[in-house]
């Protein structure tokens, strides 16, 4: 678990579990960032932890696709629409 500072606010941010060895620090502050944003247009944390997560592994991954749907939330999140 991390502590994110949003909005005036700490908020707790659960990492997932076990933690890919592959993420480095940058794949880590990326996924709370965007776990925060999730957050912030009314994802569940279930929900923000799955996107904030496939965005990493698309990150990582070059080529990598997912569900037309879940495709269509990671350009809606991240303004690529």
């Amino acid at each position: 678990m991390v502590l994110a500072f949003s909005n005036g606010n700490w908020n707790e941010v659960e990492l997932p579990s076990p933690l890919d060895k592959s993420w480095s620090q940058d794949d880590i502050f990326t996924y709370v960032s965007i776990f925060m944003k999730c957050r912030k247009n009314g994802f569940s944390d279930e929900k923000a932890s799955q996107l904030s997560e496939a965005i990493i592994y698309k990150k990582k991954c070059v080529g990598l696709r997912y569900e037309a749907y879940i495709e269509k939330e990671i350009k809606d999140l991240l303004g690529k629409a």
